[in-house]
C-alpha cells in the first residue's frame, strides 16, 4: 500500500526536526594536538552528560570520555592515532565532528593542567592554567641535570574563550597570523603558520651537525604542520638553516640540552592587576591585584574572567613550584642557572620585565619583537581601549565600550604611572644596579627592521638598543639587534616566519649562558 503524499512530506519534516533539534556541534578542542594520554577539552553542543552516552572518536578511534556535560567533554587521546578529526555521536541520528583535525605530536612533549594558588587567591575560586612541557634528548639519562626555559606567548588575538576585537580588526587586515592561542602557539595552529618552537629546539638538541639537523627536522614539521604550512616544509627548513649560527661552527655540538616550558598566560600581559573598579580611588586607580568577580566589574562584558589578576605572581612562583614538584630537584640544574626566561611579542614584554624587576631569579633572559617602552599617548591609549582593553585594566582604570571616542578615553581613561613604571623595560634597565658581582642574568634583545609594532609603538626598535646599550653600560652581557629582513624571513616583520629563523641562536645564547655559569 502506498503511503500519501501529505503523510511522506510530514514524516519528513519530521525526521529533518529532529535532526536539527539534537544536531552535536562541535565549536573547539584544546589542545590542539598532543601525545597519547592527552586529556583534550572538547566544547560544544548537544552533548550528552551521561559519559556512556557520547561516543567519541579521534581519527576514527575510539577515545574514553573523562568527563561530559551538555557544552563540554573531556577525553583522553588513544594510543596509535594519526592525524583526524574528533567526532562525537550520542545515537545515529545525533552526531557532529571537528572542523580541524587534532594532530598527534612527539612522547617527549606532555600537555598539562595545575592550579596556580596566585591566581585562584585573586578569583575567589579555582583558576586551572595549563602548560606545555618539552623533555630534552638526554631527559632519561641517569645523573643529568637540565636548565629551564619559561616561554612566555604573545597576545592572543582569538582568544580560547573570548573573540577579540584585536582578532577582528587582523581579520579584517588579512593579519590573522599575528593571532595566535596562548601556550598552543609555540607549537602549531591549524589554521595558522605555526612556531614549532619546540619541535626545533628539541632536533637541535639531538643533532650533532647542520646536515643531521636538516636531515631531521622537515619530516618532524610535516608531521605536525597546520594547514597553512603543510606545502610549505622545504621553505621553511631552508630558512631556518640560512639563518642558523655560524660561529664557531660546531656549536651543535656543545649545545646544552634544557627543559622547555610553555604555560598559558591569556592577554595578561604577565603582569599583576591593580584592582576592580569600587576597590579604586576617586581617580579610577585600584591598589590591589584582583580578578573581576561579577559583571559589575567587567565594563562593557569586554574583560576575559582569566585574563586579569596576578600574573607575574603566577609565572614568577607558581610555575616554578608546579614543574619542581613534576621533575623532581634531582633532575634540575642547581640554582642560580636553572632558570631562563623567553618571550615572543607580549611575551618579549613579560620575559624582559620580570628579569629585569627579579633578576636574581633567572640565569639569562631573551626576547623577539617585544614592545619594550610602554610610555602611553593619547592615540595608544585610544587603541588600546579599542582592540586591547585588557592592558588598560591592569594599569589603571576600567576600559570604556569599544566605541568610545578618542576625547572620551582621554578624559575617563587613567593609567597608574607609577605600575606602568614599574614594569616598563626600558624603565627598569635605567635602574639596574652596576653588575660588579656578575650575578646578574644575561640577555639577548632582537627585533625584525619591518617589524609592525614600530607603528603603535613608536621607538620599539629604538629601545631595544637602548636597553642593550644601558645593560652593556652596567657590566652586565646583552647582545641582539635590529635584524635586517629578507624574503626568507618574514622580511624582518612580527611574523611565525622571522622568529623561527631566531630560535637556533637564543638557544645557542642560553646555551653559553649557562656555560658562564
Amino acid at each position: 500500500m502506498k503511503m500519501p503524499l501529505r503523510s511522506c512530506s510530514g514524516a519528513l519534516c519530521l525526521v529533518l526536526l529532529l535532526l536539527v533539534a539534537g544536531c552535536i556541534q562541535i565549536k573547539s578542542f584544546l589542545p590542539p594536538g598532543g601525545p597519547p594520554g592527552t586529556e583534550v577539552i572538547v566544547r560544544g553542543e548537544g552533548f550528552s552528560t551521561d559519559l556512556d552516552g557520547n561516543q567519541v572518536t579521534l581519527a576514527g578511534q575510539v577515545a574514553q570520555v573523562l568527563s561530559a556535560t551538555s557544552t563540554e567533554l573531556l577525553i583522553k587521546v588513544p594510543t596509535g592515532i594519526s592525524r583526524g578529526k574528533i567526532k562525537v555521536r550520542t545515537s545515529w541520528l545525533n552526531g557532529g565532528e571537528s572542523v580541524y583535525e587534532f594532530i598527534p605530536m612527539p612522547s617527549n612533549l606532555e600537555y598539562r593542567r595545575f592550579k596556580s594558588e596566585s591566581l585562584s587567591e585573586t578569583a575567589g575560586r579555582d583558576i586551572i592554567r595549563p602548560f606545555w612541557i618539552m623533555y630534552p634528548p638526554s631527559f632519561d639519562v641517569a645523573g643529568a641535570r637540565f636548565p629551564i626555559v619559561y616561554a612566555l606567548h604573545g597576545y592572543n588575538g582569538k582568544r580560547n574563550t573570548m573573540r577579540t576585537e584585536m582578532g577582528e580588526v587582523w581579520d579584517d587586515l588579512g593579519l590573522s597570523t599575528l593571532a595566535n592561542y596562548d601556550e598552543n602557539s609555540w607549537l602549531f595552529a591549524a589554521d595558522m603558520p605555526g612556531l614549532y618552537f619546540p619541535i626545533i629546539a628539541y632536533t637541535l638538541m639531538e643533532c650533532l651537525s647542520l646536515d643531521e639537523f636538516v636531515g631531521k627536522i622537515g619530516p618532524r614539521l610535516r608531521e605536525v604542520a597546520g594547514t597553512p604550512d603543510i606545502n610549505r616544509i622545504p621553505e621553511i627548513v631552508q630558512a631556518i638553516k640560512a639563518y642558523m649560527p655560524q660561529d664557531p661552527p660546531n656549536w651543535l655540538e656543545t649545545l646544552q640540552d634544557m627543559i622547555i616550558v610553555m604555560p598559558a598566560a591569556d592577554n595578561s600581559w604577565y603582569s599583576n592587576r591593580l584592582g576592580p573598579p569600587e576597590r579604586r580611588n576617586p581617580q579610577g586607580i585600584g591598589q590591589e591585584s584582583i580578578f573581576p568577580r561579577n559583571a559589575g566589574e567587567n565594563p562593557a562584558n569586554r574583560l576575559d574572567m582569566f585574563v586579569t589578576g596576578w600574573h607575574e605572581k603566577y609565572i614568577m612562583n607558581d610555575l616554578p613550584g608546579e614543574i619542581k614538584n613534576l621533575i623532581g630537584e634531582e633532575k634540575l640544574a642547581p640554582l642560580p642557572k636553572r632558570q631562563f626566561i623567553l618571550g615572543g611579542s607580549m611575551g618579549g614584554f613579560g620575559a624582559m620585565k620580570c628579569a629585569l624587576r627579579d633578576p636574581g631569579s633567572f640565569a639569562a633572559a631573551a626576547e623577539l619583537s617585544g614592545p619594550l617602552d610602554m610610555r602611553i599617548n593619547g592615540v595608544l591609549l585610544y587603541l588600546f581601549n579599542r582592540y586591547a582593553p585588557e592592558f588598560i585594566d591592569i594599569f589603571g582604570s576600567a576600559p570604556l565600550g569599544k566605541d568610545a571616542s578618542l576625547m572620551q578615553v582621554y578624559n575617563q581613561i587613567l593609567l597608574n604611572a607609577d605600575s606602568l613604571a614599574a614594569n616598563n623595560p626600558l624603565y627598569l634597565a635605567e635602574r639596574m644596579s652596576m653588575n660588579t658581582d656578575n650575578d646578574a642574568p644575561d640577555f639577548f634583545l632582537e627585533i625584525g627592521e619591518n617589524d609592525i609594532l614600530e607603528i603603535p609603538f613608536s621607538g620599539t626598535k629604538q629601545a631595544t638598543l637602548d636597553i642593550m646599550a644601558l645593560l652593556q653600560s652596567k657590566g652586565i652581557h646583552a647582545e641582539g639587534g635590529i635584524i635586517p629582513g629578507a624574503e626568507d624571513n618574514g622580511r624582518g616583520g612580527h611574523h611565525p616566519d622571522f622568529w623561527r629563523t631566531r630560535f637556533s641562536h637564543v638557544l645557542k645564547f642560553f646555551s653559553e649562558a649557562y656555560d658562564r655559569r
